[in-house]
């Protein structure tokens, strides 16, 4: 059986920070043919800045998901913090 350990997983959100950052310009391309281009810049700004606030710290993956979720939705405009 295998288990999944909560309280030592927060740097799962930060690895996915660092691929939406690094997509940034592939996501926002393919945003463009459907829409105004600027999902990959708004969600790599989102991921990022939840990325700052993580860093360093010992976060589990609900207290992670946590914060990046509490940006996403107060502070980055467009669709994302819908999304």
């Amino acid at each position: 059986m295998q288990t999944f350990d909560n309280a030592s997983s927060g740097a799962i959100v930060l690895s996915m920070a660092e691929r939406i950052v690094e997509n940034r310009a592939y996501l926002s391309e393919i945003d463009g043919r459907i829409g105004d281009g600027d999902h990959g810049v708004n969600m790599a700004k989102g991921f990022g800045m939840a990325a700052e606030r993580l860093k360093g710290k010992d976060a589990s993956l609900a207290q992670s998901l946590d914060t990046l979720g509490t940006v996403l939705m107060t502070e980055i405009g467009g669709s994302m913090g819908p999304l």
